[in-house]
């Protein structure tokens, strides 16, 4: 799986924090360094993994293996779930498929047979359903390279009539980089929000010198428009990559943007990572927890066996809002399952 290094950011927090690029409001100069210090933990995923309220550890949904990344989760009209994930099938020419399982109660997952979807380095791919019950897939278009070793050029899309079993890939791009601002260096994976009102909000990746997260509207979930304004940026430098953005608007009618990213104090210091709560009220302005709510741990005390969440989806369910992730270290996959959180308050 594709990964690129270092993380974190955000908005919207204080007129000091959003002042980082200056040493002001008292705070001490910025370090080179403000990678986390990782918790050290030699037990079971379930006793090492910190999880904070009203969020609650329910363990393990599906088996997952090296070959297979980037989980999806859709409810599907009849109420069962999706999961979709990316499959190899010629590493060589990376081409790829979309595998799926199924479920009943969102916690055990079946395979199905075949796959969805194939086509070239279906990378970070996010499904959404159509208000005409039609279901689409997106993902960034890595085969035509990197743009100056950095982003990518596109995202593409496929649709799916007969209730998300198989895709056909649509002609053109979804939205093409821009090659200035903060995407003179590209564009990474996106996620699709769709809006009560029958549109949607695209939320994707933009580099320039650092990762930031921008935001473009649809009519149609084809022909995106950019809207102005950086959606997350970056809070604790040098860290500067969000590794997982996911938005999803709740049973309550609340709209989250979720981040796995890093967050510093105003002193660059206490910095912590892992999957964070954001709220927006209009879909731009964004307000992150100051903590995660859920957090990784090392096996040894070193950042080389430092197993964090990560890929991870949000799913409402009748139970609660549902979060689902895998662990990694390392950039692999370090515990081959994936894993849930749930908040029951949210249904």
């Amino acid at each position: 799986m594709t990964r690129r290094p270092g993380i974190s950011v955000l908005v919207v927090l204080s007129a000091c924090a959003a002042l980082f690029f200056v040493v002001t409001c008292g705070s001490k100069t910025e370090p080179e360094d403000t990678t986390p210090k990782p918790y050290t933990c030699q037990g079971t995923v379930e006793h090492c993994l910190r999880v904070s309220n009203p969020w609650v550890f329910e363990g393990q949904s599906a088996s997952f293996d090296q070959s297979g990344s980037d989980p999806w989760i859709v409810r599907l009209e009849d109420g069962r779930y999706r999961l979709y994930k990316r499959q190899t099938i010629d590493e060589p020419s990376a081409w790829e498929g979309l595998t799926s399982c199924i479920s009943t109660d969102g916690r055990s997952f079946t395979p199905e047979d075949g796959f969805r979807f194939q086509g070239y380095t279906l990378f970070m791919h996010c499904i959404v359903r159509n208000p005409d019950g039609t279901y689409r897939v997106y993902w960034l278009d890595q085969k035509q390279g990197a743009v100056n070793g950095a982003g990518n050029k596109a995202i593409k899309s496929a649709i799916s009539i007969d209730g998300g079993w198989t895709f056909a890939e649509e002609a053109g791009e979804r939205l093409r980089y821009a090659g200035s601002g903060s995407e003179v260096n590209g564009i990474g994976p996106c996620r699709v929000l769709p809006l009560p009102d029958g549109t949607f909000r695209m939320y994707y990746h933009a580099y320039s010198d650092h990762d930031v997260i921008l935001s473009a509207r649809s009519s149609d979930g084809l022909a995106f428009n950019r809207e102005s304004g950086i959606r997350l940026d970056r809070l604790c430098p040098p860290e500067t990559q969000f590794h997982h953005v996911v938005p999803v608007t709740d049973a309550l009618g609340t709209t989250h943007i979720f981040a796995m990213t890093t967050r510093c104090t105003g002193n660059y210091e206490n910095s912590l990572d892992g999957i964070f709560d954001g709220t927006t009220p209009d879909g731009l302005t964004v307000t992150m927890a100051a903590s995660p709510f859920v957090r990784g741990y090392s096996k040894d005390g070193s950042t080389t066996n430092y197993v964090h969440p990560d890929d991870f989806v949000v799913v409402q369910a009748p139970e609660g809002l549902r979060v689902y992730f895998i662990l990694y270290a390392n950039r692999v996959v370090a515990e081959t399952a994936l894993y849930s959180v749930i908040n029951a308050s949210i249904k």
